[in-house]
């Protein structure tokens, strides 16, 4: 491998604009280009050309030879979420390290595919979602200090609020289409509360009960798709953890969301705002000393924080934030929850 990471995009349908910028910026990576499947619609040509120009790159339309080639190392695949799994399973069968975005399939035999193919491989596999973010980052090395005591309960609420309300045309559907989504904010936003808790505590869930509904986007309620979803958990731990996620139009605080995390413990509470952004741990006895752990940077954080470790696990060998066992953990807790939605009754997560 060369000094610098060199790194090729794979599609840029959603999220990989973000993505390439932040790549650009890092002292470690070299950009090479980005590629896509050449029957796309020309609305995807034209976002991985605006992509392209922006950052000076080459766009290929042959995907295949794109992947072959000796000069990439490494690829960030950020297509709409139905291409997530086939496009990265290619990168994978072409011997590159792989950095996909979330969800990492919209089935769970997507899902699979893709985790078995990430363990047989011998390069670096991982996924982004919000775990990296600073205040997320102290709230995890509080909890694994010691210094919060037994973990008794966790609750997240994770609400973000640039839905579209009643009003949108259908310029955003591939934003919201099923066809090309999956499902709603329980396989889009609820991936990251869920990688969250798992990242923090280390615990998974055993098992899960969920109720969903459309309340907020008119989107939503014509595609016959969740906007909001309560989660009520059982952990390996043996303890409860609550989830309140979704997409609304009405700011639940000044900062047009809500995006915490609550764990309480034998010694205290920790609460990891995403969007102060703090990590604030408060002692449950008179006498104990608050901490409290601030970042400087909240928009962006996350993106950076889990794609500096992408490239580090790359350089090292590490391991990444989020690999194929997390994948496994979250992608069956979201489809034990859909299941749970759909019949009312508890669902154990295998």
């Amino acid at each position: 491998m060369s000094e610098k990471l060199r790194v090729g995009l794979v599609s840029g349908v959603r999220h990989q604009e973000d993505y390439a910028t932040v790549f650009a910026h890092h002292p470690d990576v070299t950009l090479v280009g980005i590629a896509d499947d050449a029957d796309i619609p020309d609305d995807y040509h034209a976002l991985n050309r605006a992509i392209a120009s922006d950052h000076g790159l080459e766009y290929s339309t042959d995907l295949d030879a794109f992947l072959a080639r000796d000069d990439i190392d490494a690829v960030c695949v950020a297509p709409e979420y139905a291409r997530h799994t086939p496009l990265a399973l290619r990168a994978l069968a072409a011997d590159k390290h792989v950095l996909v975005d979330k969800p990492v399939g919209i089935t769970l035999e997507q899902c699979d595919a893709l985790i078995a193919a990430a363990r047989r491989s011998t390069r670096t596999f991982a996924w982004i979602a919000r775990v990296g973010h600073p205040s997320l980052q102290r709230a995890r090395d509080a909890i694994a200090s010691g210094e919060l005591g037994e973990i008794v309960n966790v609750h997240a609420h994770f609400l973000v609020t640039y839905g579209n309300g009643e009003k949108w045309d259908e310029e955003e559907r591939i934003f919201f289409d099923p066809v090309a989504n999956g499902g709603g904010e329980l396989l889009n936003f609820g991936l990251y509360p869920l990688s969250a808790i798992l990242d923090v505590t280390g615990l998974a869930a055993t098992a899960v009960h969920c109720v969903t509904g459309a309340y907020y986007n008119r989107a939503h309620r014509e595609l016959d798709l969740e906007d909001m979803a309560l989660l009520n958990l059982q952990m390996e731990s043996g303890i409860i953890a609550s989830v309140c996620v979704g997409r609304a139009h009405v700011p639940g605080n000044v900062h047009n969301g809500d995006l915490w995390l609550e764990v309480s413990g034998t010694r205290g509470t920790l609460i990891a705002d995403e969007l102060v952004p703090d990590a604030v741990l408060a002692g449950a006895t008179s006498g104990y000393v608050e901490r409290c752990y601030r970042s400087s940077n909240g928009s962006q954080a996350h993106f950076e924080a889990v794609i500096d470790n992408f490239v580090w696990a790359v350089q090292t060998g590490g391991t990444p934030f989020l690999g194929a066992d997390e994948a496994e953990k979250v992608m069956h807790t979201v489809f034990a929850a859909y299941e749970s939605a759909e019949t009312g009754e508890i669902v154990n997560v295998e």
